[in-house]
């Protein structure tokens, strides 16, 4: 009899014993499951709080954050960037004819390192950097660049002003040892615009029009050649847009001209590791914070035609509406692989009346 309380109390411990085991485990679960939920819900709560802060223009891909630190909207700019750069450009080489040493200018006077960018308003930043050291250069304490002052200089090519004065030290004009100096230690600077608004700008600008023939005669020739004709001899020496695009998807990006040309091959953003990423869809208020951040916004009061304007328009969307929507979808998909790092390292994405359908 006692034998069998003895056997009786052995299974009941086993059982509790099991129930307990089932019970823990069950706990385990549930506990796992609800962190779990928890965690899922805290990352919704994040990814909500983010999409409040970060409004996205729906066809131009451009970011307009509305963040109370504004420096973090351009710190995020430069991690993405850095992790574009890192994760799918790792072993590419960028560059060609035109490069970062080329189209990098040093303004020694204010340590500011500027990767000028062809049809991404480079030539009002030129010369606002050269009115900006001309004024510091003056006896005077009080002279500001405005309109007027950036009036008296637009008599003369801004460009070729950069290049005599020396007051803009392009940086493939350095020693070894300069060079590295302006690379590490000034603040480096570069504006970038959509791909394909940039691409309709060039276009139209340079090639659908008979203004500097001399200039890019040579383009509109190879254009026409590539589309099986020869470009017309009288006064109309245009090519379509369309043939534009294709030359340049059956061409090689390093040979391109600089007002095409990839950020990726003029900037070489992955190498140079800008400290501000500005964009050209909001041109206006990011010239404003990089010119606070170097310091020099109160030297610098701009107004009327000098005064940067934002392009996020809807005029800007119906231009791309009307010429990339009369494209092929093959060839706008070709124009875009073509110009690919520069859509993935600065956030761009193809216009929605593209992607869809």
């Amino acid at each position: 009899m006692k034998h069998g309380r003895c056997v009786l109390f052995a299974v009941a411990s086993l059982l509790l014993a099991g129930f307990m085991v089932i019970t823990n485990t069950d706990l385990t679960h549930s506990i796992i499951t609800a962190e779990r939920t928890r965690s899922d819900t805290h990352a919704s709560m994040v990814q909500h709080v983010n999409d409040g802060l970060r409004e996205r223009q729906r066809d131009t891909g451009a970011i307009y954050e509305r963040q109370r630190d504004t420096s973090a909207i351009y710190e995020q700019r430069r991690d993405d960037v850095r992790r574009v750069c890192a994760q799918r450009y790792a072993n590419v080489t960028f560059g060609g004819k035109f490069n970062y040493r080329t189209q990098t200018y040093a303004d020694d006077a204010h340590r500011i390192a500027y990767c000028a960018i062809p049809k991404v308003a480079s030539t009002s930043w030129k010369r606002i950097l050269l009115a900006v050291n001309t004024a510091a250069a003056s006896p005077r304490d009080d002279v500001i660049v405005n309109a007027e002052r950036l009036d008296r200089m637009a008599g003369f090519n801004v460009h070729r002003r950069v290049m005599t004065t020396g007051v803009l030290r392009q940086l493939y004009t350095l020693d070894a040892r300069a060079e590295s100096d302006v690379m590490y230690d000034y603040k480096k600077l570069i504006f970038v615009r959509h791909p394909f608004s940039r691409l309709l700008s060039a276009y139209r600008d340079k090639l659908d029009h008979d203004d500097d023939i001399g200039k890019f005669e040579k383009h509109r020739r190879a254009i026409a050649a590539n589309a099986g004709r020869a470009v017309a001899d009288g006064d109309d020496r245009r090519v379509t847009f369309r043939e534009f695009l294709q030359y340049l998807v059956d061409s090689e990006p390093r040979l391109f001209n600089e007002h095409w040309a990839l950020f990726a091959h003029l900037c070489s953003p992955c190498v140079a590791d800008y400290h501000f990423v500005g964009k050209y869809e909001n041109m206006e208020k990011e010239s404003g914070d990089f010119l606070a951040a170097a310091g020099i916004d109160g030297a610098v009061k701009l107004s009327g035609k000098y005064l940067f304007v934002s392009h996020n328009d809807t005029s800007a969307e119906k231009l791309l509406m009307r010429y990339y929507g009369a494209l092929p979808r093959e060839l706008v998909a070709k124009v875009y692989e073509t110009y690919r790092p520069d859509f993935l390292m600065f956030g761009y994405k193809v216009p929605e009346f593209l992607s869809a359908g």
